[in-house]
């Protein structure tokens, strides 16, 4: 069965402080389109259901109401990228109408919950695990009446102290109660945005249909039950590990099939970097039942000694009951410290082609500059400064 969201229109999708029936002056509400989006990304059924005594009283027509929701899932279509109503529900009786068909008091109409119901028989609703969002205190008596959870839209939202049915008008006719159900909404929220976050956020589909079936539909959402499922979870998630172990054990039923019995192969033994291949695998070769007896037996032949890691990596003394991942560790440093010192990097190389230069500018100096002083000086000043880039560079490279 399908969760659903059930959503008062006037002032909770769209503005209106009259009766509407033109669908001209449909407006949606700042953020509508999104969060109905979100609801519909949530995997919830999205379903308006709406008082329309306008009908009633005459002054517009079921038709006209039906203009309106067209224009208003039209509207929402062209907000939000997956924003739709799947089903509207309008109730256009009121007992104090002027047209003669409808002045009648009808269970449909809220704070009565038959709108809910019958789209929960029409859509395959499950009740208990759906949310009513409005922003009048019989949007939240029809959705808990129902047996859903309850959203009460107020501008003063983070203001308001505990919810006190007396300080609401609209609970006259019903003393702020419908059928057993107080008028207390779950949440205050200030706008259908915020109240689509807090679904988001109570949302618990794991755990909701099992709470369901315990029969204590008013504590289906309680944190010490669904603590308690979640530990009933992870108890029959170890049973079932413990069952697949049991079943991989050789000479179980389980290992049993149509070809036969099925073998668990024998996992290989490590083997050490630093063990040749050729001397480990007659290791591995040897007879399993010869290797326990030797371990049990005290006077058993002597394990074959360690063999010499390589001469250069002697440096290195591999620990006793190292794995896999430390001997990794100790060999890349071997190898770190074996490429250290050998490597040609960009300055060394310029300061060998500057000691050059200041190589040649000396002996230039005393080749050349013996018949011109002039001459004799640049390429000793020359040989000076080549010689401190070349101790600039050494410094650097360091």
């Amino acid at each position: 069965m399908n969760a659903a969201v059930f959503l008062d229109r006037d002032n909770t999708l769209i503005h209106n402080d009259g009766d509407l029936g033109d669908p001209a002056k449909v407006r949606l509400m700042q953020g509508v389109a999104s969060a109905v989006a979100s609801l519909c990304g949530l995997g919830y059924k999205v379903v308006v259901i709406t008082n329309q005594g306008g009908v009633a009283r005459g002054k517009y027509t079921e038709e006209d109401v039906e203009a309106v929701h067209e224009r208003l899932s039209e509207l929402l279509a062209a907000g939000a990228n997956g924003a739709k109503i799947d089903r509207y529900y309008y109730c256009p009786y009121h007992p104090e109408g002027t047209v003669s068909r409808y002045r009648k008091e009808h269970p449909n109409r809220k704070p009565s919950p038959g709108m809910l119901q019958e789209a929960a028989r029409e859509m395959g609703l499950d009740l208990l695990q759906s949310w009513t969002i409005g922003d009048q205190v019989r949007d939240v008596q029809a959705g808990l009446a129902a047996g859903t959870r309850a959203v009460l839209l107020r501008l003063d939202a983070d203001r308001l102290k505990p919810f006190d049915p007396r300080e609401h008008p609209g609970l006259n006719e019903h003393s702020g109660e419908t059928e057993g159900h107080p008028a207390t909404p779950d949440f205050y929220a200030r706008n259908l945005v915020e109240a689509v976050r807090i679904v988001a956020q109570q949302r618990k589909p794991e755990t909701a249909e099992q709470i369901h079936r315990t029969g204590q539909p008013q504590r289906k959402w309680d944190a010490a039950s669904v603590a308690k499922l979640q530990r009933e979870g992870k108890r029959d998630r170890s049973e079932d590990s413990d069952q697949e172990n049991l079943s991989a054990q050789p000479g179980s039923e389980a290992t049993a099939t149509a070809a036969g019995p099925v073998t668990q192969q024998e996992p290989k033994p490590f083997r050490p970097w630093n063990v040749p291949v050729a001397e480990y695998d007659d290791q591995e070769d040897a007879d399993p039942s010869e290797s326990v007896t030797s371990q049990s037996n005290t006077s058993a032949v002597p394990a074959r000694p360690a063999v010499e890691p390589p001469k250069q990596v002697q440096a290195a003394e591999v620990p006793q009951g190292a794995d896999e991942k430390t001997l990794r560790l100790i060999l890349q440093e071997l190898r770190n410290q074996r490429g250290t010192g050998t490597e040609f990097s960009y300055i060394r190389i310029m300061a060998i082609v500057l000691q050059t230069i200041s190589g040649a500018c000396l002996l230039g100096a005393f080749w050349l500059g013996s018949a011109d002083s002039d001459l004799f000086v640049r390429l000793i000043g020359s040989a000076v400064v080549a010689q401190l880039a070349v101790i600039a560079a050494i410094l650097w490279d360091r």
